[in-house]
């Protein structure tokens, strides 16, 4: 029992046993606020130095989002339009080709547009760092334009809601 009281731990175990702990909860898959100002307050840990460390964990949060769903869109861009686009078209040509002449040109489109089709299907399922970055930076300067446009909407309706008391009465 003294081992385990005098024992000291690296901030990596610290983190890696805290992690372990909350994994086995059977209860929540989340923790609340309030316990996680508790437990940083038994441990030690400046409430700044939290607030701090929860400000960096929404904004890495919100990225690692944002490039998950640019993955996502990328891959559903290229299934539903460009493999769908191919596999109708050549389909038509094939059965037009085999139907008029037996057969013998239709490849040549489906080879020209399938490399072409190669490529982007490399882009769509193994993109670049720096296009998952550039389309994730795309996605969250989206939301945050449509986050000042509901805030200008709601602002504009507190407006009209006071001039409009304001005449009734």
């Amino acid at each position: 029992m003294s081992h385990e009281t005098s024992r000291r731990y690296t901030t990596d175990e610290v983190s890696s046993i805290v992690r372990r702990a909350l994994n086995g909860r059977a209860v929540a898959e989340t923790v609340s606020h309030a316990d996680l100002l508790e437990t940083a307050r038994d441990l030690g840990i400046d409430p700044d130095r939290l607030s701090s460390a929860i400000h960096e964990q929404d904004e890495l949060g919100e990225i690692e989002e944002a490039r998950e769903a640019w993955r996502r869109r990328r891959k559903q861009e290229f299934v539903h339009g460009h493999l769908r686009s191919y596999l109708i078209v050549n389909g038509f040509l094939m059965a037009l080709d085999l139907y008029i002449s037996g057969g013998s040109w239709f490849y040549f489109p489906m080879l020209g547009w399938g490399i072409g089709l190669a490529f982007d299907a490399a882009d769509a399922f193994f993109p670049s760092e720096q296009r998952i970055e550039r389309g994730a930076r795309k996605i969250l300067r989206g939301r945050r334009s449509d986050r000042e446009r509901d805030n200008d909407h709601r602002v504009n309706v507190d407006i009209d809601l006071r001039r409009s008391e304001h005449y009734s009465s």
